[in-house]
């Protein structure tokens, strides 16, 4: 939940962000170059690191790892999501919390 409103507090009122999987969030951006799309998602991931959870066990930090697309021309929802899958993973083989956008 606390990432969930991070995310959705950085967010333009236009956007849409969901929950995709156990772990997970998609969004759709509509209208942002590639260049500003890696700077939001940066700061969301900035945003998720400052953060703070709590269980009896104490407080924690969470990190976001970020995959992200452009649509392009004939692109369909499956080859979208397969490129922004493609991408987290290869954020999260980098380490935590880093960002991938093509």
């Amino acid at each position: 939940r606390v990432s969930a409103a991070s995310l959705a507090a950085a967010l333009r009122r236009f956007d849409l962000l969901a929950r995709w999987g156990d772990s997970a969030f998609a969004a759709i951006l509509e209208g942002l170059e590639s260049s500003h799309l890696t700077c939001l998602a940066n700061r969301l991931s900035e945003l998720v690191a400052w953060s703070r959870v709590g269980d009896t066990a104490g407080e924690f930090g969470i990190t976001l790892s970020v995959g992200g697309c452009q649509a392009t021309c004939g692109d369909t929802v499956d080859s979208l999501m397969r490129r922004a899958e493609a991408n987290l993973r290869q954020a999260k083989t980098a380490g935590r919390g880093l960002v991938c956008i093509s």
